[in-house]
């Protein structure tokens, strides 16, 4: 099984909740009031921590196959992507879940661009 987990769920009035666990170490982080925007024209669903660790900024956007890629970063050493969030619905409504092996460290990720 993958180490984290994202799920995130509409509430009301276009906002958004969504929970991000670490299953290993069962670190939850929260983002309660996620809200729809745009990014360089794109729909995306943005959203900062809540609960559990602060400063995590989470980033949801559609792919064009229909799925989603969700993107959550403390902005100074790590990130976690999700790449294949699928759109799940059940008794409790619609949700967006998705799963992720590892967190990226951030610096490695810019001496690779250089």
């Amino acid at each position: 099984m993958p180490r984290y987990h994202l799920s995130l769920t509409p509430i009301d009035n276009g906002l958004y909740s969504a929970m991000l666990m670490d299953t290993a170490m069962r670190w939850p982080i929260g983002f309660r009031t996620c809200r729809r925007t745009r990014i360089e024209g794109r729909a995306a669903i943005v959203g900062s921590s809540t609960d559990g660790l602060p400063g995590w900024e989470l980033t949801v956007r559609p792919t064009s196959d229909g799925m989603f890629q969700a993107d959550a970063t403390d902005g100074r050493d790590w990130e976690i992507r999700f790449p294949e969030c699928v759109l799940e619905q059940d008794g409790a409504g619609k949700r967006i879940d998705g799963w992720a092996e590892e967190a990226e460290i951030i610096e490695e990720k810019k001496g690779e661009a250089a």
